[in-house]
């Protein structure tokens, strides 16, 4: 074995050494002693302080400060919100028997000349029977789709839901 690869081995020994010594020995000495886990409530609050000074003591233009108050405002709507169960859009007219039933218009795609509508998660064009309750998609637009019922001809606009 040549000089560079004593070296090399002789290296590697102490780091494998270094090594036990601080998985082993060194985690042991910690182990009597009481960490801090959680932050310092006033210090956070003195934090707060100063950078609430700072900021009323700073020359802000129009831009910045309209940036910093809708920084600091509520959400009005929670970007998490699970969405409740689908409303009938059916309710209020008569039983059909084959109806599209629950339908929920949440999206809209124009890519060139054609039209995609999203209905109840689902992407659909203009001719194309929807995979619950047989409907036929009659039209598309920004605002409702129309929709038709395979089993009566009946035609159902569903507006765009928010």
């Amino acid at each position: 074995m040549g000089t560079r690869e004593k070296i090399l081995v002789g290296l590697m020994i102490v780091a494998l050494v270094y090594g036990a010594f601080e998985l082993f020995i060194s985690r042991g000495e910690n182990v009597g002693q009481q960490q801090n886990s959680g932050p310092d409530i006033e210090t956070a609050r003195q934090m707060e302080q100063e950078i609430n000074t700072r900021i009323s003591q700073a020359d802000l233009n129009a831009e910045q400060a309209y940036i910093l108050e809708m920084a600091s405002r509520q959400w009005q709507r929670d970007p998490f919100y699970v969405l409740p169960e689908q409303e009938d859009i059916t309710e209020g007219q008569p039983e059909t028997g084959g109806g599209p039933g629950k339908l929920e218009y949440t999206g809209y795609l124009e890519i060139g000349n054609t039209e995609m509508a999203i209905i109840n998660g689902l992407e659909y064009r203009t001719g194309e029977r929807l995979e619950q309750g047989g409907g036929m998609v009659r039209s598309i637009s920004p605002g409702r789709v129309v929709v038709e019922s395979a089993s009566t001809g009946e035609k159902i606009s569903v507006p765009y839901k928010d």
